[in-house]
């Protein structure tokens, strides 16, 4: 039975993604030139203009101007070292460790009414549990000693804030949500244990403010997520290094041609290294768009990514899942990438499946049985495969016979092919068939009263 509702394997699209690997290095080269090069560019600027006006150079250090272009270079350097140390930087957005709890408050009203003079219980018991709520969510952003636990996880303290958020419940005022995340869940739970560790040793701060109450910490748990949006803060940092860099060199010409501008003394060696490593952060922000683009083409077009995933998509028997065949003669990334899942493949090599195919129809059907060889593959892919298959099924020295059937423009001479075959296989190729096109073909030879008895699939 077909499963209407796709899940998508994430380890298929990790291959058909890997199998890409030289348009992924294009990428990352092309975008790592660019940035190396506007920005090496910009340095080297600089550099001359130093060299030119070394003499001027100290009386300029103070002037308004001078001061300004200073701070620029100050905030584009800091920009691009927050981006380079940032642990968010090192999270995969398809492998998120991430660890949850939600902190809730409850407080008894004549305790909430003592507490706030002049309002009645129920306003009191309306407004009290909020503001202690509020407490435990600036405790949780603000308040929180990360010293222990950064050291525990090898990381600067500082750098563990911007990790954890804290949101006030949709619903319930007096709830907040605590998340944690880092490039394992393991790390990020052991965060959250910190943080909730710290909101309950404040329990008694919160209570000489507020009055008595109750703390509970409920829904703890962590684990691997995808979160998508880690691709538009990455997106976000680079806009801004690429705007503070563009401000700092329309203000740099400003100031040199009002003979006003003050120079920072810049080496050749900056000028090198500046490029570098930009170059360096321009190659894995192309290889990783690049993924996205892939990712999104592959999920949005409805391709076929591998034969694991379409029999489980369809309910479908598994004949044979055949590699392509140059598969056993692979080297380097090509063998790597075409490797994940390759546990699947019937065998490594394509006429050994094909022969087992041809051994498993014979065994669901009678020997002599015709089948058809229906897809929505071009008619070259299907003839070729029926072609092998006969030639599999003379080695065998049975009489099983193969036809290629043209199921995605059907003629009255390819309905009664199949009406006239005994059964059916559907054949498919990874990012080439897809989803709704093999939907078509099944319904198809359900019309005809065609049993479809499994599938091959090319990878």
């Amino acid at each position: 039975m077909q499963n209407r509702e796709r899940i998508i394997d994430i380890k298929a699209l990790i291959r058909c993604i890997a199998e890409k690997w030289r348009l992924l290095l294009l990428a990352g080269v092309l975008v790592g030139a660019v940035l190396a090069g506007v920005k090496g560019y910009s340095r080297y600027k600089l550099y001359k203009l130093s060299q030119g006006q070394q003499e001027t150079a100290a009386e300029e250090t103070g002037s308004q101007k001078g001061k300004i272009l200073n701070v620029m270079r100050v905030a584009e350097t800091d920009r691009e070292e927050y981006y380079v140390n940032s642990i968010l930087g090192r999270i995969n957005p398809h492998k998120e460790g991430k660890a949850t709890a939600d902190i809730i408050v409850s407080a008894d009203a004549n305790t909430a009414t003592a507490a706030a003079p002049g309002g009645t219980a129920a306003q009191a018991a309306a407004v009290k549990p909020q503001n202690i709520a509020n407490f435990y969510a600036s405790t949780v952003l603000y308040r929180i000693d990360y010293t222990q636990v950064a050291a525990e996880l090898g990381e600067e303290p500082e750098l563990l804030g911007e990790l954890v958020t804290a949101t006030a419940g949709e619903r319930d005022a007096a709830q907040i949500s605590v998340a944690v995340i880092y490039p394992t869940p393991e790390g990020a739970k052991q965060i959250l244990d910190a943080v909730l560790t710290q909101v309950r040793a404040s329990r008694e701060e919160a209570r000489r403010e507020y009055g008595d109450h109750d703390l509970l910490i409920a829904n703890e748990a962590s684990g691997v997520v995808v979160d998508l949006e880690l691709y538009k803060w990455a997106n976000n940092r680079a806009v801004e290094i690429m705007a503070l860099i563009n401000s700092q060199k329309t203000l740099g010409n400003n100031l040199s041609s009002s003979g006003s501008a003050h120079v920072a003394a810049v080496s050749q060696r900056d000028v090198v290294m500046t490029a570098v490593k930009l170059g360096a952060a321009g190659l894995l922000a192309g290889i990783v768009l690049a993924m996205i683009l892939i990712a999104v083409h592959l999920l949005a077009s409805g391709k076929v990514l591998s034969g694991r995933e379409f029999n489980r998509h369809f309910g479908m028997k598994k004949i044979a899942c055949v590699p392509g065949r140059k598969f056993t003669i692979l080297k380097g990334p090509d063998k790597w990438a075409a490797s994940i899942d390759s546990g699947y493949y019937t065998h490594p090599q394509r006429n050994v499946c094909l022969q087992v195919a041809d051994a498993a129809i014979r065994a669901a059907v009678r020997p002599d049985a015709q089948i058809a060889l229906v897809g929505d593959l071009p008619m070259e892919y299907l003839d070729k495969l029926a072609g092998e298959m006969n030639k599999s099924g003379a080695v065998s020295g049975l009489r099983t016979s193969y036809y290629a059937i043209p199921c995605m423009e059907q003629t009255p001479d390819g309905v009664d092919s199949i009406v006239n075959c005994d059964a059916a296989v559907i054949v498919a190729r990874a990012e080439k068939s897809t989803y709704k096109g093999a939907e078509d073909v099944l319904d198809a030879c359900a019309l005809l009263g065609r049993d479809v008895i499994g599938s091959i699939v090319l990878m």
